[in-house]
């Protein structure tokens, strides 16, 4: 036990963040469980649209969706879900899965329109860049 206390006290920068990304890491593992949003990785979204089950928004702004996006996809920025929420109603039976560069400005807006009403909710999982990583199409206009 003195070797620990040893090591904390001459390497605490090393201990402090060690915790703190620790705790960063279990807020985050917990906020995804409990939030209800599911992730959705490619090939399960692929499916998904192909089948009719779900329906996809791009929230990333209007330069980035014409240069590239996933065929079929509605275009709309983060910032106006919440005001358009009535286009995602109609597609209430379907999941409505957000997408982005990565994931994190798509699980905000899920969590937004989660909180406004809309049930099921999913996030593409590592966003456009694991989309493209998986050598799936996008399209431009």
């Amino acid at each position: 036990m003195e070797q620990y206390i040893e090591f904390a006290s001459n390497h605490p920068l090393m201990v402090f963040g060690t915790i703190g990304l620790i705790a960063f890491l279990i807020y985050y593992e917990s906020d995804q469980l409990l939030s209800g949003i599911k992730g959705m990785n490619p090939p399960d979204l692929t499916r998904a649209l192909n089948d009719g089950d779900a329906v996809l928004v791009d929230v990333r702004d209007g330069k980035s969706f014409k240069a590239g996006h996933i065929s079929g996809a509605i275009h709309i920025p983060s910032a106006e879900v919440v005001k358009r929420l009535s286009e995602l109603k109609r597609h209430e039976g379907k999941t409505i899965a957000f997408c982005c560069n990565v994931g994190m400005t798509a699980r905000s807006a899920a969590k937004a329109a989660k909180k406004a009403g809309l049930q099921n909710v999913a996030v593409l999982t590592g966003g456009l860049e694991a989309w493209n990583k998986a050598n799936l199409p996008v399209v431009s206009r």
